[in-house]
C-alpha cells in the first residue's frame, strides 16, 4: 500500500480546491446549518435538548478521484458521540426516540471516526487513535477512490489508514459528520481533489501488473516510460 503523506500540508499544495457544502436536503432536522452551510450545529434547543443522534453529508458524492477535506471542532467534543467520516445515499441521517449512537458505521452504509478515537463500519468499532475534545482540532479525511483507502489526519498529521476496500463500494460516497450531543459545532474549513489523468491511470494498470522493480526492464516501452515506472515503485512499491 502506497505511504500516505505523514502532513496533510501536501494535498493543500498539490490537489484542486473543491466547493462543496453541507447539504441542507440532506440532514437531520435536529442539525441547523450556518448561512453558508459550512458551518453545522446540532440539537441547538436548550428546552428540547438531545432526543437521539442527527447527521449531514455534503452536497457532492464521490465515486472516482483522491479527496481531501477538514473540518473543525468549533466547540469542545463532549457527550456520547460526535463523528466524521463517509457514506452512501443510503446512510441514515437521523435516529431518534433517544438513540444515542455512533451513526456513521451503524451498517454497511458508512465509515467513521468517533472523537473518542474509535472508527466504526458495519456495526463493528476498533480503537485508532487517541481520544480528541479540544475546541479547535482540526480532522481532516483523506479518500482514495483507486486504491480503496479512508485516513484521517489531526490538526494534519497523520493518524493512520482506516478503512481500504472503498474502491468496490459502487455508490458514491459522500463526506457525513454526526453527533447526539447538545449544542455540538463543527465547520468544514476546506476541501480538495485530485484526478488522474488518462496517462497515470495507465501507468498504474502497468505497474500493478508487475511483481517488483526488475520486471520493468523486460516491458518492450520506451525508456521515458521505463524510468517513470520505476519511479513509481521507489515511492509507490506496494500499491
Amino acid at each position: 500500500m502506497a505511504t500516505l503523506p505523514c502532513n496533510a500540508q501536501l494535498f493543500k499544495d498539490y490537489f484542486y480546491k473543491d466547493k462543496w457544502t453541507w447539504d441542507p436536503s440532506n440532514r437531520s432536522e435536529d442539525v441547523v446549518l450556518s448561512t453558508d452551510n459550512t458551518e453545522a450545529y446540532f440539537f441547538i434547543d436548550a428546552i428540547k435538548g438531545s432526543t437521539g443522534t442527527a447527521g449531514v453529508r455534503g452536497t457532492q458524492g464521490f465515486s472516482e478521484g483522491e479527496y481531501y477535506w477538514e473540518v473543525k471542532f468549533l466547540e469542545a467534543a463532549c457527550g456520547n458521540s460526535i463523528m466524521i467520516g463517509v457514506g452512501t445515499a443510503s446512510a441514515t441521517l437521523h435516529m431518534g426516540n433517544g438513540k444515542y449512537v455512533d451513526l456513521l458505521g451503524q451498517d454497511v452504509n458508512s465509515w467513521g471516526l468517533s472523537f473518542r478515537g474509535t472508527v466504526h463500519h458495519n456495526g463493528q468499532s476498533r480503537k485508532y487513535c487517541d481520544p480528541f475534545f479540544s475546541s479547535g482540532t482540526v480532522i481532516g479525511v483523506y479518500l482514495n477512490l483507486y486504491t480503496g483507502i479512508l485516513s484521517f489526519y489531526k490538526n494534519s498529521e497523520h493518524l493512520g489508514m482506516a478503512f481500504t476496500n472503498l474502491n468496490n463500494v459502487k455508490k458514491p460516497l459522500y463526506p457525513m459528520i454526526s453527533a447526539n450531543t447538545p449544542e455540538s459545532e463543527l465547520g468544514l474549513v476546506a476541501s480538495y481533489h485530485h484526478y488522474l489523468s488518462l496517462e497515470q491511470k495507465c501507468f498504474w494498470t502497468v505497474h500493478d501488473c508487475l511483481s517488483n522493480a526488475k520486471d520493468v526492464d523486460s516491458l518492450m516501452l520506451p525508456n521515458v516510460m521505463k524510468n517513470n515506472l520505476r519511479e513509481m515503485w521507489q515511492y509507490c512499491p506496494n500499491l
